[in-house]
């Protein structure tokens, strides 16, 4: 009975995980449930290829997700959809705008007409040069391709979760082997059927050719059952592994600029081991745009 029930459950989903640790992780954990992929559905209806479309159809962010079942475990990864810069040609009138909401401390204008100034707040979208350049009388001027540097103290707040247990695997030292050839394709069992008596187990492959020229190949399948044992996690080196990954997450954002200075609040439970990054930054905040003329 206790087998059964073992492999009765092995057809489910007892865990979704994500590895990547980063700001859409709740977004997609919602989708996937909305799409059936959440713990206890089964196993058997879990359609990788079709979840993944789906999930970068309603996250337009997502440039590629990554499902992984192994078992009764499902891993998800996936990667940010980065937007291609807009190119104007250096001919073109062009001004620069904010690419992001913060505090001007640097401003340096090439060409164009400043709007911003140092000590400003300005929000995302908001214009710093313009590419009007007044001449001669009021109300008279040229376009130019603005160009301009502009940096800024910029904030960002992030959380990541993470389970205080991992799972470890023990192999139990039981190996099987199957061989059998294939011929054409006809499949040709060479070992006995052992039937179902490992729940969970890795598998190695292996393929050689029986004869050159003939289409024929033995298969070798070697099974080693291990059984998945659960520990407790250090709290100090988990804590400071998901530190170490917002840290790395926040600054791989960061094109153009670095973290001056971190605070992390943490808060640990027997459910969960929560950390919060709150950081100051300085970065490059200035964007090309087209023109857009002034109002009057």
């Amino acid at each position: 009975m206790a087998l059964c029930a073992i492999f009765f459950a092995s057809g489910f989903v007892w865990d979704v995980s994500i590895t990547h640790n980063g700001s859409e992780d709740r977004a997609i954990l919602l989708t996937l449930t909305e799409l059936g992929l959440y713990p206890g559905v089964r196993v058997s209806e879990v359609n990788e290829e079709q979840t993944k479309e789906r999930v970068i159809a309603a996250l337009p962010d997502l440039s590629w997700v990554g499902i992984t079942v192994n078992g009764a475990r499902v891993k998800i990864d996936y990667r940010l959809r980065t937007e291609k810069p807009t190119i104007i040609p250096n001919g073109e009138p062009c001004s620069i705008y904010a690419e992001k909401d913060g505090v001007l401390t640097k401003l340096y204008v090439y060409q164009g007409k400043q709007i911003a100034s140092v000590g400003e707040t300005v929000r995302k979208g908001d214009l710093l040069v313009n590419a009007e350049v007044p001449i001669g009388k009021e109300g008279h001027f040229v376009l130019a391709h603005a160009l301009a540097d502009a940096e800024a103290r910029t904030w960002y707040e992030m959380t990541a979760v993470s389970i205080p247990t991992t799972d470890r695997k023990v192999y139990t030292g039981r190996v099987f082997t199957r061989k059998y050839l294939i011929f054409f394709d006809r499949q040709i069992n060479l070992s006995p059927t052992y039937g179902k008596t490992m729940v969970e187990y890795d598998i190695i492959i292996e393929k050689e050719e029986v004869f050159q020229g003939v289409p024929c190949t033995l298969v070798t399948e070697t099974y080693r059952e291990y059984e998945r044992i659960t520990e407790e996690l250090n709290l100090e080196a988990e804590t400071a592994r998901l530190q170490n990954v917002l840290t790395n997450t926040i600054s791989a954002g960061l094109e153009h600029g670095r973290i001056c200075s971190a605070d992390f609040t943490v808060n640990n439970s027997d459910e969960a081991v929560r950390v919060t990054i709150a950081c100051e930054c300085l970065e490059d905040i200035a964007v090309p745009g087209a023109y857009i003329p002034s109002v009057g």
